[in-house]
This record gives structure tokens, sequence and C-alpha cells, in this order.
């Protein structure tokens, strides 16, 4: 005849306790309009369902607060751009497809044309990423010329500058 032992007897008279006296839950779950007070690390722990529901919880709470994240450091890049850095910022933008950081630096770009053309990362930046350039000049030329001259505007950066 097997043996029962006194140990395992006593772990889920523990477990039964833990559930009906509602201690430590850190979960509701509601059946037929029914509120059960449960464990969240047992349900796991005896359902694929559940430990499916909860996984899933975390990665979806993971997912949210790297979103938070790259919300808030895109903002603070966008918050410091320089002469020195906003090629640099277009180059991220682009690489990690960030719209705002993308606006916000050629935005800027336009608006330090003179004193960014003059950085090392523009003559750079014109070899190795030429449609960034083309894409900030592109806005620099829509904002300051009258339609009919901004044809020309382009074609004399494209010839002056190679972009």
């Amino acid at each position: 005849m097997p043996t029962v032992n006194a140990r395992e007897c006593r772990l889920a008279n523990d477990l039964g306790d833990l559930w009906e006296r509602n201690r430590l839950t850190d979960c509701c779950v509601y059946v037929r309009g029914q509120e059960f007070h449960v464990h969240k690390a047992i349900l796991a722990a005896r359902s694929a369902v559940f430990n499916g529901i909860f996984q899933h919880q975390v990665e979806e709470t993971i997912k949210y607060a790297l979103d938070q994240l790259e919300t808030m450091c895109e903002r603070a890049l966008c918050a410091n751009l320089s002469v020195e850095n906003a090629l640099d910022m277009l180059i991220l933008a682009d690489r990690y497809r960030t719209e705002r950081l993308r606006v916000s630096s050629i935005n800027f770009i336009s608006s330090h044309a003179t004193d960014v053309m003059d950085t090392i990362s523009f003559k750079l930046m014109t070899s190795y990423h030429p449609e960034l350039v083309m894409d900030a000049f592109r806005t620099l030329a829509t904002a300051q010329c009258p339609p009919r001259k901004r044809m020309k505007r382009l074609e004399h950066l494209e010839q002056h500058h190679g972009v």
C-alpha cells in the first residue's frame, strides 16, 4: 500500500488556506457574475490558458513601457538639436523611423542651413546620405521660395553641393 507523504498533504492544505482566506491574492476572476480572488502564479502554473493570458499582459506592459521610453527619448533629442548634431539626429530618425525627430531635424536644419553647411557632418552626409540632405534642403527651398523659383533653387543645390 502506497504511503502518503505528510508534507504533500500540508502543501495542499496551505494552498487551500491561502485561497479560502483570500490571503495575498493578486488578481480577480469573474465567473458567471461571481468574483474570485486568486493567485496569478498558481493559475499560471496549473493552466496553460491562464499562463498565456498573464504572459501576454506582461509582454504588453513591457512593450507599452518601451514605447513610452522611446517617446521620451525622441522628445529629448528634439529639444537638444544643435548645429553640430542636427544631421546626426536626422540620420538616427531615418534609421529608426521616428517621424517627430525627422521633422524636427529637417526644420532645424532648414532654419540654420548656413551654419549646418559649415560643419564636417554636412560634408560627410552629402557623400553618405545625399537623400537626407536633399529632403532637408527641399524643405528649405519650399519654405523660402515662391513656387516658380523652387525648381531653380533645387537645381542650384544639386549643382553646387552634389546633392
